[in-house]
């Protein structure tokens, strides 16, 4: 009776239980051998699960990647395969695991290289050109960045604080000839002095001096080599021989001067002429010197009469080109209404006159002798070419037309380049930037590109942008 009272209370417990937690039991109290197996096969099937998974994940097939074989990184599936190398010695493997001879193990593959290295043509190859980063400081850097766009004011802030931190190291007298480099572009001259004082007294040697901007050196060479072409009294169709002479001289890249100090007459044909070549020298931007320019103007105004419709309209071409060479716009625009008036036509226009076309007065006569050593009056402006060098002058910016035309020019028939830098103020950003991609061309073209004594803050520009690693730049000396 009990028996079977516990025997009924067993079978409903264990249909109404199914799949609901039991209570544990002790191993003493059970019959048969049901349950017992049941708790071992869950823990068999628990631990074969678990290998089965590290086997998957240990075994998961390599992925090729650009040529090179890599595997997933993951634990190891025991602590043997933990205290392993990370590529193991032969052996036996398990089945379906596969072979790894012939690929590279991800722990052998060479690092990648994450530098700020700049690689310009085939790296492989002997004509690869590497450049690398600047090792200039961040606040160096940044003041040759501001000032080359035009920034002058937040430059010189930066400098001050870089040295009012005291943590540039070496590169703190650098800094002190920026910052002298920026006041002396902005004409700064109280700030320059106050600031050679407090360089004087802590490197205990002179500071750069001021120099005054209408008293900058000039090279003399570009009118000492000039070839000199003279004019005789009128100016007619005679006058071929010597455009003839100026035109050879123009296109062997030489300066030349076109001396009309002689002229005393011309007419409408040798006008045209003299007009035609020097808007020849305009548009092609080549260097042309003129001297006796007022003469010019006199003999080509005597040709013509406004209302008098001439034939020939060389006097009036002259006439207005005289005036646009001397910068006299109001006299031009005077000049051209009665120009419009005259023939019903449009009137020209004014256009400012290209840096290379130049006045001189009769002292470049005098400088162009061999004997003589005197620089040409007025100075040169603008960018130009002379025996030895492509010279830079002022400020350069943008996309560098007239310059990179000068350079290519001068680079045509030449293995070294010389770039002379020393009355370079500024160099913008973009103008860096189109110089750093011609020079590049040149290196590939095996020529040497010397930099003759940038300022320092160009000088730093020029280490922003890796140009230093493509040519030499030899340093101002103070």
């Amino acid at each position: 009776m009990v028996f079977s009272l516990f025997g009924r209370r067993d079978k409903s417990d264990l249909r109404k239980g199914k799949g609901i937690f039991q209570p544990k039991i002790p191993d003493s109290t059970l019959r048969g051998p049901a349950i017992a197996p049941s708790v071992e096969q869950q823990r068999e099937t628990a631990r074969k699960t678990a290998e089965k998974i590290d086997r998957i994940e240990s075994e998961m097939i390599t992925v090729p990647v650009g040529g090179t074989t890599m595997r997933p990184a993951m634990p190891p599936a025991s602590a043997a395969d933990r205290a392993a190398p990370s590529v193991a010695p032969p052996g036996p493997r398990p089945a379906g695991v596969p072979a790894l001879e012939g690929r590279t193990p991800a722990s052998v593959m060479a690092p990648l290289d994450f530098s700020t290295s700049i690689v310009l043509g085939d790296s492989a190859g002997a004509g690869g050109i590497h450049i690398n980063a600047s090792s200039l400081p961040a606040d160096l850097e940044e003041a040759a960045i501001l000032f080359a766009n035009g920034q002058a004011a937040a430059a010189v802030a930066t400098l001050r604080a870089a040295l009012t931190r005291g943590d540039l190291g070496e590169n703190t007298r650098l800094a002190w000839l920026m910052l002298f480099d920026v006041l002396q572009a902005g004409e700064l001259r109280a700030e320059f002095d106050a600031h050679a004082m407090d360089f004087a007294a802590r490197f205990e040697t002179s500071p750069p001096p001021w120099i005054e901007p209408q008293a900058e050196p000039v090279a003399p060479k570009r009118v000492a080599a000039a070839v000199v072409v003279a004019f005789g009294p009128r100016l007619d169709a005679s006058a071929q021989r010597q455009l003839e002479q100026v035109q050879k001289a123009g296109l062997q890249k030489r300066s030349v001067v076109a001396d009309f100090s002689r002229v005393v007459a011309s007419d409408h044909a040798g006008a045209a002429l003299i007009a035609k070549l020097i808007d020849t020298f305009v548009r092609a931007n080549r260097e042309l010197s003129v001297l006796g320019v007022a003469q010019l103007f006199d003999v080509a105004r005597a040709t013509i009469e406004p209302g008098r419709r001439d034939e020939n309209t060389g006097g009036w071409q002259l006439a207005l080109a005289a005036l646009r060479l001397q910068g006299e716009k109001q006299a031009f625009e005077d000049l051209s209404i009665d120009y419009c008036v005259t023939y019903e036509v449009s009137p020209p226009s004014w256009e400012d006159v290209p840096p290379k076309i130049t006045l001189v007065g009769k002292e470049a006569l005098a400088a162009a002798a061999p004997s003589e050593a005197k620089p040409a009056e007025p100075a040169p402006q603008g960018s130009s070419i002379d025996d030895q060098a492509l010279v830079l002058r002022g400020q350069v910016s943008g996309r560098m037309v007239t310059e990179l035309g000068l350079l290519r020019a001068y680079a045509a028939d030449r293995a070294d380049i010389v770039i002379d830098a020393r009355a370079l103020q500024r160099l913008d950003f973009a103008a860096a930037g189109e110089l750093l991609n011609e020079v590049v061309v040149l290196r590939g073209a095996a020529k040497s590109v010397l930099i003759v004594e940038p300022s320092f803050i160009v000088e730093a520009l020029l280490v922003v942008m890796g140009i230093h690693e493509l040519a030499e730049i030899r340093r101002r000396k103070l």
